[in-house]
């Protein structure tokens, strides 16, 4: 896609707002919400696409990537007995639940990402940008990350402002896909040797890719010097690549 596309990445905490024309990609901004309520929300969204005349007519294409940590993914001949609803309940408690349940299809693996979206964002969305493409955050980063490389062991870390959502393949393999908060470098280190352990690949000589999408993100020095103090993690490099967040969603359009 060589035209020029906006990007949002919308979660009850935060909207980060990109573009791309070609292979240019850039972050517009990254924008904190105070009062969590509809209303605000649709005010303070509205302001931000004025801001960057994101309904300008020379945005070919529209991506919304919801975010929410109630996402789950199943076989793709599950939605044929069930519904994404029933899904939901099935493997998260009634008090995580909130709002409506909605999925997308993940054709490269043959399953289905089940999650839950408020329906004001789909209507708030819809109504202004009638193509956009809306899909769940882990959606377009799985589709990306097996649209570019997956082979080599690599355990992705995408890093909202509180929350790490964590993709790991290997071998043109999804290993593991989970969502967990997060406070510190620390948490970041335990989550991945805890993964690195249940999927006995310790000895895989792999790579750790972090990829911070918060306005506050994380100490990368401070991450290597704790990473370095742990034995079982030396087959595993850490590194912060030129940002490929966006990268992996336009591979969706």
């Amino acid at each position: 896609m060589n035209g020029k596309i906006a990007y949002f990445i919308l979660s009850e905490q935060e909207v980060l707002i990109g573009s791309s024309s070609g292979e240019h990609f850039t972050w517009l901004e990254k924008h904190t919400f105070e009062n969590k309520t509809d209303f605000y929300y649709k005010e303070e969204l509205q302001q931000l696409i004025d801001k960057h005349q994101l309904q300008a007519v020379d945005y070919e294409e529209h991506v919304l990537s919801w975010y929410s940590e109630t996402s789950s993914l199943v076989p793709m001949n599950l939605l044929e007995d069930s519904s994404a609803s029933e899904i939901l309940q099935f493997n998260f408690s009634e008090e995580k639940l909130q709002f409506e349940a909605d999925y997308n299809r993940i054709p490269e693996l043959s399953i289905v990402n089940v999650f839950e979206i408020p329906l004001w964002v789909k209507s708030f969305f819809v109504l202004r940008f009638p193509r956009i493409i809306l899909q769940h955050l882990g959606t377009g980063l799985i589709r990306g990350i097996f649209n570019t490389s997956s082979f080599k062991s690599t355990i992705h870390l995408f890093l909202l402002k509180t929350q790490t959502l964590l993709i790991h393949v290997r071998h043109n393999e999804l290993l593991t896909y989970n969502s967990f908060e997060y406070s510190s470098e620390t948490d970041l280190i335990y989550y991945t040797l805890n993964v690195l352990k249940q999927t006995q690949t310790l000895d895989d000589n792999g790579i750790v890719l972090i990829h911070p999408l918060t306005s506050e993100g994380i100490s990368l020095s401070v991450l290597l010097e704790n990473w370095a103090k742990i034995h079982d993690l030396q087959n595993f490099r850490v590194e912060q690549p030129e940002d490929l967040t966006l990268k992996y969603l336009a591979t969706c359009v």
